[in-house]
């Protein structure tokens, strides 16, 4: 709570729980305020997880991605991750 948002991370929804971006995941970078939206994500039980990048350690979530439960038409907020250099 009360970083700020960063520019730039790409965001996906990890359909096989690999905990990588495959092709065909769903996915948004995030803009100037670490804002993004994903749209066109199934209803139910998905992953959000972020791309790593070189130099920096993701420290949250400290599963590696969030878990949701979405019903159907929903949006989500604060599905959001922390990362430090």
């Amino acid at each position: 709570p009360g970083e700020p948002g960063v520019a730039g991370w790409t965001i996906f929804v990890d359909e096989d729980g690999d905990g990588v971006r495959d092709p065909g995941e769903r996915a948004a970078v995030t803009g100037a305020d670490g804002g993004y939206v994903i749209t066109g994500v199934r209803h139910g039980a998905v992953n959000v997880a972020e791309e790593p990048r070189d130099g920096w350690i993701q420290t949250a979530p400290g599963t590696g991605s969030q878990a949701l439960s979405l019903s159907s038409g929903e949006a989500r907020t604060g599905v959001d991750f922390g990362n430090r250099r």
